[in-house]
């Protein structure tokens, strides 16, 4: 509106030096002088409009780009990144063949591997050779060989390596930043969707802190703190492909599951993906080679804060409406000091908590063997304490 409003201001101005112009009147014996001023009035204004214009129009092009970079379409053109994977699981009875999908990313040593779920790499059985090759777009008709190389039980994850011959010189995938995506923000998933390969599918996120591992339903179990779920469709084929923000193209996450819920009668589907804050504090583990173990404590019983009594902070009338409420302790493992039971964890390791997922995210992520620090309120204090971090076991 003020953009407006300044060039309805300038074009009266140019307006009133025209007519200024021809009502000067030779008979009236105007002075040259006059003349002159209003002559410069009208070429500064003119001047200033066409720059006006040439930066409205710059800007224009700008904007436009944008969103074009941000069309579903062109994101989709711009991931050749994204994996075909052919799973090949020879048993005893014989070969059975599968399809998943994967990220192609590279380590600082340039050196590159395939990033996908691990239930799809090993869904046949334990004692399974198993051969995988990937294709990396539709054009791409040579399988490349891969090798298991990491892999995390708790999240899920299979890190793959491509022989060392293997040449690329496209995009890589960048992941992004989960934290800062909201519902109603617009994604993409890509993947072999029921074995078609490079299957583009459009949607929405619709919850950041899904189905974590200690809510999630009974026909459900997993063992990631959160994940988030979204309407873009996946299926049988889809896991380990990416979920991409059509915002800025970066990766979010990587597509985890598709889950038929019956709640009393009422069927739907949760498309639920591993956020990218997870898989980039994995990275560094996973590119080190073999099992990544994560963390975990039985130490204590957790609720979230809105299940809470009312406190407030020290030196604040706010009340505490966040943080893992604690409503158990285990006296046989823990020391003095410990925490006690209605004292809220506000941090852990110097990550803030705001519920009882934070803090089970938290831990997880740390190492088997180690102390995590965790800052709790009791009352109007604010105190330290230590808790011992042992590994965390996935049940059969």
């Amino acid at each position: 509106m003020k953009r407006i409003l300044l060039r309805l201001s300038e074009f009266s101005s140019l307006l009133l030096i025209v007519f200024g112009l021809y009502s000067l009147d030779a008979d009236n014996k105007a002075s040259d002088h006059k003349i002159s001023i209003l002559k410069h009035d009208l070429g500064k204004v003119t001047t200033t409009l066409s720059a006006r214009f040439d930066r409205n129009e710059s800007d224009f092009r700008t904007l436009r780009a944008e969103l074009d970079k941000s069309n579903p379409q062109n994101i989709y053109t711009q991931a050749p990144y994204v994996a075909h994977l052919d799973i090949q699981s020879w048993t005893a009875n014989g070969i059975t063949p599968s399809n998943a999908s994967g990220i192609l990313i590279q380590n600082e040593n340039k050196e590159f591997f395939i990033i996908t779920n691990l239930h799809a790499i090993k869904s046949g059985p334990e004692s399974a050779t198993l051969n995988v090759f990937a294709r990396l777009n539709q054009l791409d008709s040579y399988p490349h060989p891969l090798r298991m190389f990491a892999r995390c039980e708790a999240f899920d994850i299979a890190l793959l390596k491509l022989e060392e011959d293997f040449k690329y010189d496209g995009p890589i995938a960048i992941f992004g930043d989960s934290t800062k995506i909201t519902p109603g923000a617009p994604v993409i998933s890509i993947g072999s969707s029921v074995g078609l390969a490079f299957t583009c599918n459009y949607g929405v996120v619709t919850n950041m802190k899904a189905l974590g591992a200690h809510n999630t339903p009974v026909a459900m179990r997993i063992s990631i703190p959160q994940v988030l779920m979204h309407s873009a469709t996946i299926a049988p084929g889809n896991s380990g492909g990416p979920l991409i923000s059509t915002v800025d193209g970066c990766v979010v996450g990587i597509n985890y599951m598709n889950c038929k819920v019956d709640f009393n009668g009422f069927v739907t589907n949760f498309y639920l993906t591993i956020p990218s804050e997870d898989i980039k504090r994995l990275l560094p583990k996973l590119f080190e080679g073999g099992e990544v173990k994560n963390g975990w404590t039985t130490c204590l019983r957790l609720t979230d804060s809105v299940e809470m009594p009312t406190q407030a902070l020290p030196g604040e009338v706010r009340p505490v409406s966040e943080g893992a409420y604690i409503t158990g302790v285990r006296d046989d493992i823990l020391g003095e000091p410990r925490p006690k039971i209605s004292d809220v964890i506000l941090e852990c390791n110097g990550a803030p908590i705001a519920s009882t997922m934070d803090f089970v995210r938290e831990i997880m992520h740390s190492e088997p063997g180690s102390i995590a620090s965790i800052k709790v309120l009791r009352g109007n204090e604010i105190l330290t304490f230590n808790l011992p971090i042992s590994v965390l076991k996935i049940p059969e």
